[in-house]
């Protein structure tokens, strides 16, 4: 089973709504496989993780989008306090 399959997996067996869970896996769809790994350990052990990812993902698409500054600014700062979080849940 590929990396890619899995996360599908973990995607498909979350309450993200079904509209979020595709738009989440045609995202996931082009990032190459081996790069997929980590991602998938991690939520393997920590699923509850995936609606934040999910959140982060669709923020950065918007600010894409929009082409604003300040809004990355903001999606920058929040990732950091989320980097700091899952830091602490790595280290539990």
């Amino acid at each position: 089973m590929t990396n890619l399959e899995k996360i599908k997996n973990i995607i498909q067996d979350s309450k993200l709504k079904k509209e979020k869970k595709k738009e989440f896996i045609e995202a996931l769809i082009l990032v190459d496989d081996k790069y997929l790994k980590e991602f998938v350990d991690f939520l393997g052990k920590e699923p509850k993780w995936l609606p934040v990812f999910y959140y982060n993902f669709k923020a950065k698409k918007s600010a894409a989008i929009i082409n604003d500054p300040k809004l990355w600014d903001k999606i920058f700062q929040l990732e950091k306090e989320m980097l700091a979080k899952l830091g602490e849940t790595l280290k539990a």
